[in-house]
């Protein structure tokens, strides 16, 4: 099984994340868009064939440095 985390903020209007144990970071302009290109870009990462078992831990940012607006 494959655990995947990644930490989710808003920045210049888009939700962004970014992998806290993978090297991805994503963004997109809504959450159902975000939501599917992470399990994509995580299926692809690791080679993982369609409908591979995939548990994702996603953690709302509380406090963001700069311009980075937390969600």
């Amino acid at each position: 099984m494959i655990k995947a985390r990644f930490e989710i903020f808003k920045s210049d209007g888009y939700i962004c994340a970014v992998g806290q144990n993978v090297g991805i970071y994503i963004c997109d302009k809504n959450w159902n868009e975000l939501m599917k290109d992470i399990y994509e870009t995580v299926e692809l990462y690791y080679g993982l064939p369609d409908k591979a078992e995939l548990k994702m831990t996603v953690e709302v940012k509380a406090k963001a440095p700069g311009k980075i607006k937390p969600l």
